[in-house]
């Protein structure tokens, strides 16, 4: 009888030891939105002010490489100073893809973006800086877009700028998923009680296709900061501490999202551009500040 109970307690712990195990499931997904907010005990200093510059432009459009030139002149100028977007909306023919293109740059949203932020009607290239309009750029006018023959007296003059918060931006792309943890964090370096919101936009650069010049074609023409989509997903973007109508100094507001990459898109040569600029009252206009990173850095 001691022999059968010694031989029925080994069974059992062989059993027992023997017993899978399964594998923790969450039943609830990470929501595609978080934030939060909270206060420094002391706050930092402003960092440089980053330029915005929203370029209206097209693939039929001859005198556009001027423009794309100038813009990249600037932008090796003053390396981490500027962040350009190129917009290909639908208000224009000159954004038609030209015969024998095999990409079509327009996206629905740019349309939304030139018809709700920059209303007025605009001839290609030009392009809006900061969403300053012209009187306040030092130039006669209340329109918010310009040619690009005032680019290089508008930007210069806006590097000296402070700021009243510094942007972080960044980004955690995973293959195997194809979405990317994108998270933007705002500082407050000083007291604002203007009403904000924010926009994040995803560009691609580094895509060869077909560019029209004056009097000819170029079919291997490369085509940098192509803006894609956003993703806060209005024009008028997502609002920023609705609910803190003084953001204080060393007041943080972190925000994450996740969201996939399209297949269409390399997200090699993806970045992701984000601004904080006037909330509905404002039009969405007057960009405070901005930043930009690769989605694989």
């Amino acid at each position: 009888m001691k022999k059968l109970f010694i031989l029925f307690c080994a069974a059992t712990a062989v059993l027992t030891s023997c017993k899978e195990t399964g594998p923790y499931i969450t039943l609830t997904p990470p929501p595609d939105k978080v934030d939060t907010t909270y206060v420094l005990s002391a706050p930092p200093a402003a960092e440089p002010h980053q330029i915005l510059v929203e370029e209206f432009t097209g693939a039929s459009c001859s005198n556009c490489p001027e423009a794309h030139e100038i813009l990249h002149v600037l932008d090796s100028t003053y390396p981490g100073r500027l962040n350009i977007i190129a917009l290909h909306d639908s208000l224009s023919p000159l954004s038609t893809p030209p015969h024998g293109a095999q990409y079509d740059f327009r996206a629905p949203l740019a349309w939304q973006i030139a018809n709700n932020i920059f209303s007025s009607s605009h001839t290609l290239p030009c392009g809006g800086v900061d969403r300053l309009p012209l009187g306040d750029a030092g130039t006669f006018g209340s329109n918010y877009l310009m040619g690009r023959n005032m680019w290089n007296s508008v930007v210069p003059g806006l590097l000296s700028k402070t700021d009243s918060m510094n942007l972080k931006l960044t980004s955690n792309y995973d293959a195997a998923t194809g979405k990317d943890e994108i998270t933007l964090t705002v500082t407050y370096t000083a007291p604002v009680s203007v009403p904000q919101n924010f926009t994040i936009a995803l560009i691609e650069d580094s895509i060869v296709d077909v560019q029209e010049f004056p009097g000819y074609y170029d079919d291997a023409y490369h085509f940098d900061a192509v803006f894609r989509t956003t993703v806060t997903k209005t024009t008028i973007g997502d609002t920023l501490l609705p609910s803190v109508p003084v953001k204080e100094a060393g007041r943080v507001y972190k925000v994450t999202y996740r969201m996939p990459i399209e297949t269409k898109w390399k997200p090699e040569h993806c970045r992701l551009v984000a601004y904080v600029h006037g909330a509905n009252a404002a039009g969405g206009v007057r960009v405070y500040q901005s930043a930009q990173t690769k989605v694989i850095p």
